[in-house]
């Protein structure tokens, strides 16, 4: 789905469609197994994590990306749209065949489990 979602990115002059499909693969892969991980032994971030510093500190992308995989995939999919797509919430509504009022509550929720996760890697990086 994050392909579909993102074939309007796909440039063919800085890579083969299967090396950027493989790409994509191994982000989603990474990311679920540290999310994992993270759960399961709940260990520091930087202790699973390969992109930590020398210092041990995570830099924000890294934060993000970790505090978006524990979020529901629907929850995922609204924040992409409206920050990563760009997409206003009629858009969303409209792409999504619901009311925009239905769009402004998930993404209420969405942002509160966001802040929830994304506060929680403090505690644990």
């Amino acid at each position: 789905m994050i392909a579909v979602r993102r074939i309007g990115r796909f440039d063919p002059m800085r890579a083969r469609f299967e090396t950027w499909m493989r790409g994509i693969a191994s982000n989603v892969l990474r990311n679920h197994w540290r999310a994992w991980k993270r759960l399961e032994s709940r260990e520091p971030v930087e202790a699973v994590s390969p992109e930590a510093r020398a210092d041990g500190s995570v830099d924000l992308a890294e934060r993000i990306g970790l505090a978006l995989t524990v979020l529901p995939s629907k929850y995922r999919s609204v924040l992409e749209a409206k920050y990563e797509d760009k997409l206003s919430v009629a858009e969303i509504a409209q792409k999504w065949t619901e009311s925009p009022k239905a769009v402004e509550s998930l993404l209420t929720r969405a942002r509160k489990a966001f802040r929830t996760a994304f506060g929680g890697l403090d505690k644990e990086v």
